[in-house]
C-alpha cells in the first residue's frame, strides 16, 4: 500500500458489532455469534478456576520446609524458634513478603552455601521483624529490627553464612543478643 492508505487489519479502531433481526423480536437485538458464547464459556471457566485454585493465592504466603534452630543465650538457656528454610535464591528474595502475621516462636532461616554480604529489605514484608545474622561458626554477628514496607537495606557487619528473621523483638525478649551462639540442624550445617 502507498503512503497514507491504511490496511483495515492495522486500524486501532474496531469495527461496531453487528446487529441483526431477531425473528422474534424485529426491534433489532444483538445476535450472539458460536464463537462469541464459547469464548465467554471459556474466559468464566478461566477466572473461575483462578479465583478457587488452592485457596491461596499468594504464593508468597505459602510456608515451606521448616526445621528448629536452637539459641544459647547469655544466659545459659537454649531457646527453641521453628523457622521455615529459604535456601535457594528464589526462596530467599521472596522470604517472608506478603504474610499478614507470624506465629509467636516461628520464623525464617535464610541458608547460604558460604559467607555472604547479602542486604535485607522489607519491601512487600507486612509484619516488623528482627533478623539475626550468624557467621559460619554459629555466632551471632549482629541483630537489627526492620519496620513493614521499609526499602532500607539491612546489611550485618561482618560476613554470615545464615539469617534468621523472627517477629520484631523476639531475640530481646529472650535475651538473645551479639556473641551468643546457636545450633543449626546437622541437615543445614552440612550443606551449607
Amino acid at each position: 500500500m502507498g503512503v497514507g492508505a491504511q490496511h483495515p487489519a492495522q486500524s486501532r479502531v474496531m469495527p461496531e458489532p453487528t446487529i441483526a433481526p431477531n425473528p422474534a423480536n424485529e426491534q433489532g437485538n444483538r445476535v450472539l455469534r458460536p464463537h462469541s458464547v464459547a469464548l465467554t464459556a471459556l474466559i468464566s471457566l478461566f477466572l473461575t478456576t483462578l479465583v478457587s485454585c488452592g485457596g491461596n493465592s499468594n504464593p508468597a504466603a505459602t510456608p515451606g520446609a521448616t526445621t528448629n534452630v536452637t539459641f544459647e543465650n547469655s544466659r545459659g538457656e537454649d531457646v527453641t524458634l521453628t523457622v521455615e528454610i529459604a535456601d535457594t535464591p528464589d526462596e530467599r528474595a521472596r522470604g517472608l513478603m506478603g504474610r499478614e502475621a507470624l506465629s509467636a516462636d516461628s520464623g525464617m532461616l535464610f541458608v547460604w552455601p558460604e559467607d555472604t554480604g547479602s542486604g535485607f529489605w522489607m519491601k512487600d514484608t507486612l509484619i516488623p521483624l528482627s533478623i539475626a545474622f550468624i557467621d559460619s561458626g554459629g555466632a551471632i554477628v549482629d541483630i537489627q529490627d526492620m519496620e513493614p514496607l521499609d526499602e532500607t537495606l539491612h546489611r550485618s557487619p561482618k560476613p554470615y553464612r545464615w539469617a534468621v528473621e523472627a517477629n520484631q523483638g523476639w531475640f530481646e525478649e529472650h535475651g538473645i543478643g551479639v556473641g551468643d551462639t546457636t545450633q543449626m540442624p546437622d541437615s543445614i550445617a552440612e550443606g551449607s
